[in-house]
């Protein structure tokens, strides 16, 4: 960091009373001060660097509420070190690439020209494009840390030429940090391009200085209806990447895989997908650690033409604006505007998808002392470091740690248990979600959304999360707002359970939908038992929601089964795969508090408790006089504790 620069903090409640008010102390060995607080929010401080640090020394970061005394305190996890320069600070000579024979708008392929700049730059240097459209037949390799910067996007455009190798990058980069700036890059072929505009590859594990900066560029994917399948962006172990202020119309913006400090602000984007196939995911990211996606506009882009609100299969559109996937943690997706979302006939639309249902180990625990577990059974793979152990059964449950190391059958964990699992328990082994914030997005999908299947929702949870938090969005005209779904499949198919512990929805505005929030068991197969030995949800807070005009599907295949604002059980389906009937009278969802909400014109139910829910607390709530019961009981659900 250095004078002047912003650093964001990222937690739960860091505001006083949850709203923008907080205290930011920057510590050394020696002193310390309180700094300027920019922005705040409960999920996110933003604070501006003073500007008499000492260059090269390490600061601590310590923040309170306002609350709680000398209880209150909160120390960030990482330390700061204070530098005179960024990474994107560049000092070195600038090429520009006319001086290797690129001519702007002669319509001839300057990939040759371009990539001659290229090898002739050292680290640091700038690759300079002035100003007119260069034409790119070819890829462009660069194995030194570059900057690549046009004279403005309005004025310098890269056009991708018909003899770009399938699966290829118009920029393929394999050496950072890198910074790419005031371009446009338009694909021109007629045929379909697999490829992406922008591949940036690393090895975070090794090196941290893997960084990327991509801002004030544009990208057009061809407007024939041939559209790619890739992403516009491909980043590959990365240690820090921005992509901010870009504007994309593109069948989707970025592939991530293994990125770290991955920033997504303030981008606008128009899918631009004729098939679903083509336009499932926006932005598909894997492993990420610490995401912050926020103050982006997403549009299906008929909305250009169109505002009927109304979308047909085949329209241009957005699938899922963001698939996370193969586990993340420390994610904050905020202030984004998701509109005209979601394909019909497709299940291609959760907006927000956490999609991971496989774990490594689900099993006894033989001994275990204050900070490991000793594991009853073998492993078949061996955790990694940050995964997540959780007791999902006896003595302990519903703790959670991070694993530290692993040897043999032995477990440490991140920090000592508050109560010590024992024979009694069981536990899950994985790497999933912890740590998510969905904070004051607006998503709207399409007017249309009841009369035939899609699978749109404003948030979808595919098990194993921990702490996640869906606070003051705004959902509507889809068919689900938010859906959180655990699985079991018999306790011999270990990689089959996954579970959804401490989610908090509250003080979200939920209306046109057909459901407004779910929690189900799903996918459930006990083979000869009939019996989930595990609590597959727990902790579950809804309150302070509004949910207003709830309405039935109109569609055959689903008719009857919308027009509930909150459901929380396991339907009376058979999702059973070995044709069973899951029979056991356990409690596998429990822990719900429904409090404070308001429900407006709700068709079927207000609440709709399934069986299989347990210790379910409803308080408070206010109800219409469409629907004059509060609660429903159905299939053999357990009558909930009502505080009025």
């Amino acid at each position: 960091m250095r004078k002047g620069s912003k650093l964001s903090i990222y937690g739960e409640n860091l505001t006083t009373d949850n709203k923008n008010t907080t205290h930011v102390f920057i510590l050394s060995d020696d002193s310390y001060r309180e700094v300027k607080v920019l922005e705040a929010n409960p999920f996110k401080v933003t604070i501006e660097i003073p500007d008499d640090f000492e260059s090269g020394t390490y600061y601590s970061i310590k923040l309170h509420n306002g609350h709680g005394g000398e209880y209150g305190w909160t120390e960030a996890p990482e330390k700061i070190v204070y530098q005179k320069s960024n990474v994107t600070d560049w000092e070195d000579k600038k090429i520009s690439v006319t001086d290797f024979g690129a001519v702007p708008n002669d319509r001839i392929d300057d990939s040759s020209a371009i990539q001659q700049a290229v090898n002739s730059a050292q680290d640091g240097d700038t690759i300079y494009f002035p100003a007119g459209e260069y034409l790119c037949d070819s890829t462009v390799k660069a194995i030194t840390y570059l900057r690549f910067v046009g004279e403005g996007s309005d004025k310098v455009k890269i056009k991708i030429g018909s003899n770009i190798k399938k699966d290829s990058s118009v920029l393929d980069i394999a050496a950072c940090p890198t910074e790419i700036t005031g371009i446009t890059f338009e694909d021109i072929r007629k045929t379909e391009f697999q490829g992406n505009f922008i591949t940036i590859k690393g090895d975070n594990v090794v090196s941290e200085t893997y960084n990327a900066f991509i801002h004030d560029c544009k990208f057009y994917q061809s407007s024939e209806k041939v559209a790619s399948y890739a992403k516009a962006i491909t980043i590959q172990q990365l240690t820090s990447v921005i992509i901010e202020n870009n504007y994309f119309e593109s069948t989707g913006l970025l592939y991530a895989n293994g990125a770290s400090k991955l920033f997504i602000n303030n981008n606008e984007f128009y899918g631009t997908g004729r098939v679903a196939t083509c336009n499932l995911n926006c932005m598909l990211l894997w492993k990420t650690n610490m995401l912050d996606a926020s103050g982006n506009k997403f549009y299906g882009k008929d909305l250009l033409t169109d505002d009927s609100g109304i979308l047909q299969t085949g329209e241009c559109t957005v699938g899922r604006t963001f698939a996370v996937q193969q586990g993340a943690r420390n994610v904050y997706i905020a202030d984004n505007t998701i509109e005209r979302t979601g394909i019909p006939k497709e299940n291609a639309g959760e907006q927000i998808m956490l999609e991971e249902i496989t774990n490594e180990y689900y099993g006894g625990v033989s001994s275990a002392t204050s900070d490991t577990v000793t594991l009853s059974d073998n492993l078949s793979t061996t955790p990694k470091k940050n995964d997540t152990i959780t007791i999902v059964s006896g003595n302990g449950l519903s703790q959670w740690r991070y694993i530290k190391s692993v040897k043999g059958n032995v477990v440490t964990v991140s920090e000592p248990w508050t109560l010590v699992p024992d024979s009694t328990s069981k536990v899950l082994i994985a790497n999933g979600f912890n740590n998510f914030v969905v904070y004051k997005n607006k998503m709207n999908g399409y007017k249309n959304y009841n009369e035939d299947f899609s699978a749109t929702c404003g948030v979808q949870i595919y098990g194993n999360t921990h702490n996640c938090f869906i606070t003051e969005n705004d959902f509507s005209n889809m068919p689900y707002g938010v859906c959180v779904t655990s699985h079991y499949i018999t306790e011999n198919n270990r990689k089959d359970q996954n579970i959804v512990y401490w989610t908090q929805i509250d003080n979200n505005k939920i209306s046109n939908v057909s459901k407004g929030i779910r929690y189900i068991l799903a996918r459930i197969s006990t083979p000869g038992t009939g019996k989930v030995p595990m609590v597959t949800s727990l902790g579950v807070v809804i309150r302070n929601n509004e949910f207003s005009d709830i309405t039935d599907f109109k569609f055959a295949t689903k008719k009857g089964l919308g027009g509930a604002a909150v459901l929380l059980g396991t339907p009376n389906l058979n999702f059973n795969t070995n044709g069973e009937t899951v029979t056991w009278s356990g409690e596998w969802q429990s822990g719900a508090l429904i409090e404070s909400n308001v429900f407006k014109n709700c068709e079927k139910a207000n609440v709709l408790l399934y069986k299989h829910q347990a210790s379910t607390v409803l308080c408070n709530n206010d109800i219409s006089e469409s629907v004059s019961n509060l609660y429903t009981v159905a299939s053999g659900g357990t009558e909930p504790i009502v505080i009025k």
